[in-house]
């Protein structure tokens, strides 16, 4: 059986990301990625949303839920 090459699946979920970012609205695409993707603290990524830090933290868990949710629906997961 014949696999494609890993560079392959790499670009088709770097496409699927990126048509992702395009539906999501910038602010929570940033916050989502940097805890998501690059394992940012929620407080740290909370902190572009809002100014003391336990907002932050509930801004940056708010926003990665429903950006997930967006995510899932649109997947139909």
């Amino acid at each position: 059986i014949f696999d494609a090459p890993l560079g392959w699946s790499q670009q088709e979920a770097f496409t699927e990301l990126c048509k992702l970012e395009k539906r999501v609205p910038e602010h929570y695409w940033v916050v989502y990625q940097n805890v998501c993707r690059f394992d940012e603290e929620a407080g740290v990524a909370g902190s572009r949303l809002a100014t003391n830090s336990r907002s932050a933290i509930d801004a940056a868990k708010t926003t990665v839920a429903y950006t997930a949710s967006l995510i899932a629906m649109w997947r139909r997961l």
